[in-house]
């Protein structure tokens, strides 16, 4: 299933309502639209086999906030978009990819997304003196070229802690169909009077966001 909950002050636009449910026919999946409260998502995504997660919200800090902490425990991505983004395609996914080690999860999500969607993905590989984010994006690269995938790698002028910014930038820039983050391990002092780089790309971004949390028990579509 697709499932898409929004907040009784917003309502999605006919076109992205439209846009998920052809999401949901490529994927071969049930499309439904709820009213719920995001603290019993995860019991009903776990019961209706949800696949991805669509969130539609007012575009204020202090929500988008609560919002995240509840969903930091959920095994599917999850995909924010405020009362400021109009949902286009998936023609072309934008993925960040830094030093930890959990980045190399969303490189799973954006292959289904060719298989399904003819996805292109773009990977930002972080400018990191180290080569912890060339092995990520190595591992990445391998899984698209195992299947095929089309994808193409840039370097990015930021390092991994600066990288989801320019993300959002240059995902506004080239006008991406998504932004693909991995969701923050742990709130340090920083996220929690600052927020975290995740609250600052749905904020900033023009585009839809999908996270996915780092875990090793992440729900993956079997064919």
């Amino acid at each position: 299933m697709i499932l898409l909950v929004t907040h009784p002050d917003v309502s999605l636009s006919e076109t992205s309502v439209a846009r998920l449910m052809e999401l949901a026919a490529c994927f071969k999946r049930e499309f439904r639209q709820e009213t719920m409260d995001l603290a019993d998502v995860e019991d009903f995504c776990s019961q209706h086999e949800v696949l991805f997660l669509f969130i539609c919200m007012p575009h204020k800090t202090r929500m988008i906030r609560k919002s995240l902490k509840t969903c930091r425990f959920l095994r599917i991505p999850y995909v924010f978009l405020t009362d400021r983004v109009e949902l286009h395609d998936f023609r072309h996914l934008l993925v960040p990819v830094g030093f930890l080690e959990e980045e190399v999860g969303k490189g799973q999500y954006a292959v289904m997304f060719w298989r399904f969607c003819q996805s292109h993905t773009t990977l930002l590989q972080a400018n990191d003196y180290g080569s912890r984010a060339q092995r990520n994006v190595n591992k990445i690269a391998g899984l698209f070229q195992k299947f095929q995938a089309d994808y193409e790698l840039q370097k990015a002028r930021s390092d991994s802690f600066k990288l989801f910014r320019e993300a959002v930038q240059m995902a506004n820039q080239m006008a991406a169909g998504m932004l693909v983050l991995s969701s923050s391990r742990d709130y340090g002092l920083d996220d929690i009077f600052f927020g975290t780089p995740e609250e600052y790309a749905i904020m900033h971004a023009s585009i839809p966001v999908m996270l996915v949390n780092p875990r090793k028990d992440l729900y993956v579509l079997c064919d």
